[in-house]
């Protein structure tokens, strides 16, 4: 990815902050006003920024999407709760959600409990269980850089191809801007013992058989939740598709819009793009319904966190009180290819892909990437000493 493209972005669509309740939520929004809205939702390293280039490319055609990074919640019906009230301050009736990783497996839960809202879900190497992850005893009381190595761990290394090179570069960077309480908070909700039921909206599945975050068995088992759905697998782009991989997940989300004949909006009209408008008194006091009545903290002001997001809108929304104010049809796998486009079972997608794909062997177009960061070096360092 190109340092041009980023710049783009963030010179169109400034990162907002907004406080419902206890908990801060960082948030990009763009898109016609009145289109369809997709809510992205990171997994366990992302941030908001992370689906920057989603977000332009399914804008331009005509789609409103918000993405956002995962608050300071530390349970799943915590987040649900919360996600709840973002919604409802942003006035958002409906919603489609894409959710990626530990992302996805939120979005399942907040579709649980409130599936009219859910219009839809797009799950991105993603899970209906928590019980395949290593469980992180007290993250609480470990220090962040040791929290930090944990994470980076789980990350790909050796010789990769350039575009996923990229992808983990870009996630590094950004898991080094989040802090030690707001990773540990993402390890409780990885850690916490969950089994979700099938969720009753339309489901579409974007797997990558490369990643190595999420365990094999975890994508099994998410299959057989959703047998009926349209799934999308990837020979390659590792953990981050949306990121190594962007055309080929905008054309799937635009093929899964299509087949529920989700249309886009009118990319003439009125915009949300300088993230300058303010949440409704109604929307607050919905939102205010949903969590508990407590006097906020003062709004946080912009600090230094890595990434030159000019133009950030911050935005405080105390609990207690209130400020004035084409495709045709699915046809298309670009790692099972099928020559009738018809749809495959999740068991025979599965096991045609596994079979077609080929051993992992140098290109041209390959990296090699380590995921030794700055912090895990300077620990090293500090070892030594």
């Amino acid at each position: 990815m190109s340092e041009a493209d980023l710049r783009s972005f963030l010179s169109h669509v400034p990162l907002r902050t907004l406080r419902v309740g206890l908990y801060q939520w960082q948030f990009f929004d763009y898109g016609p006003r009145q289109a369809p809205t997709l809510v992205c939702v990171g997994g366990l390293s992302d941030t908001a920024i992370t689906f920057f280039r989603l977000t332009m490319s399914l804008a331009t055609v005509g789609y409103r999407v918000i993405s956002v990074g995962i608050p300071q919640t530390e349970t799943h019906d915590e987040f649900v709760v919360q996600f709840g009230a973002l919604l409802d301050a942003l006035g958002l009736a409906s919603v489609h959600i894409l959710g990626v990783s530990l992302g996805g497996f939120l979005a399942q839960c907040y579709a649980n409990r409130a599936a009219p809202r859910v219009a839809s879900l797009v799950l991105v190497n993603s899970f209906v269980e928590t019980s395949f992850f290593e469980k992180t005893r007290l993250p609480r009381l470990q220090p962040e850089f040791l929290l930090k190595r944990k994470v980076l761990a789980t990350f790909p290394s050796g010789e990769v191809e350039l575009a996923i090179a990229n992808s983990i570069d870009f996630v590094v960077t950004q898991l080094e801007t989040l802090t030690g309480a707001e990773l540990a908070a993402r390890l409780m909700m990885l850690s916490q013992e969950a089994v979700i039921v099938p969720v009753s909206v339309p489901v579409m599945v974007v797997d990558c058989l490369d990643d190595v975050i999420v365990p094999e068995r975890a994508r099994e088992e998410l299959y057989k939740f959703y047998p009926e759905s349209r799934y999308a697998l990837l020979k390659t782009g590792g953990n981050w598709p949306h990121l190594s991989r962007p055309d080929d997940v905008h054309m799937h989300v635009l093929v899964h819009f299509r087949a529920l004949g989700v249309e886009p909006g009118d990319t003439n009209g009125a915009m949300v793009e300088l993230g300058v408008d303010a949440p409704s008194s109604a929307s607050l006091a919905a939102a205010a319904a949903l969590v508990s009545a407590s006097t906020a903290p003062a709004p946080v002001a912009d600090d230094d966190d890595g990434f030159d997001l000019q133009g950030t809108v911050q935005t405080a929304v105390p609990v207690a009180t209130k400020p004035a104010g084409g495709f045709s049809a699915w046809a298309r796998y670009d790692s099972v290819a099928d020559d009738r486009g018809r749809a495959f079972t999740a068991e025979d997608a599965y096991a045609s892909a596994r079979n077609e794909s080929p051993a992992a062997k140098p290109s041209a177009a390959s990296a090699s990437f380590s995921t030794t960061s700055t912090f895990a070096q300077a620990d090293d360092d500090d070892a030594e000493e």
